[in-house]
């Protein structure tokens, strides 16, 4: 938030590279959340906020994500913040926080909360529920995609057609 848009783009940007530094951490690709927005018939461009990035990630069997905000304080400085969200119940897991002076400053900043978010995750993940993975099928409703990978399990898994074919 604030005057510098552009800012966002950057601090996410770090975030991915340092968790993307993580043996235990599977950073989605640009390219599989343009798969996923235009699964939902969305423009590949479409800004994606933390409720779009929940749709997104139960799409891809993705468990959880991290959500966050870089606020400008008055003399130059940051306040960034850090959550990690689960993605079927959007139960924030962990939050964490930290200042930067300014801008010089900020990357140090995000280093270490992209670092503490890690150890953080290790325990975290472990107390997600298995969730399914959903059908990747073009539809906007994430309702009817929950229906439609239900009624395939049942026709699939469990061959039973009468609970299928209403789901």
């Amino acid at each position: 938030t604030g005057a510098d848009t552009t800012l966002g783009s950057v601090v996410s940007e770090a975030v991915r590279a340092d968790l993307g530094q993580s043996p235990i951490v599977s950073v989605v690709t640009p390219q599989t959340v343009v798969a996923a927005l235009q699964r939902m018939q969305r423009p590949p461009n479409t800004r994606v906020d933390t409720g779009l990035a929940r749709q997104v990630a139960l799409r891809e069997g993705v468990k959880a994500i991290v959500a966050g905000d870089v606020h400008s304080l008055a003399g130059g400085g940051f306040v960034v913040t850090m959550r990690l969200v689960s993605v079927d119940s959007g139960q924030e897991l962990t939050s964490l926080s930290g200042s930067a002076d300014g801008a010089k400053d900020l990357i140090p900043t995000i280093g270490g909360l992209t670092h503490r978010l890690r150890s953080k995750m290790g325990e975290s993940l472990k107390h997600l529920q298995a969730s399914p993975e959903l059908a990747q099928v073009t539809t906007s409703s994430l309702p009817a995609l929950e229906k439609y990978t239900q009624g395939q399990h049942a026709m699939m898994f469990e061959v039973n057609l009468d609970k299928a074919i209403p789901l």
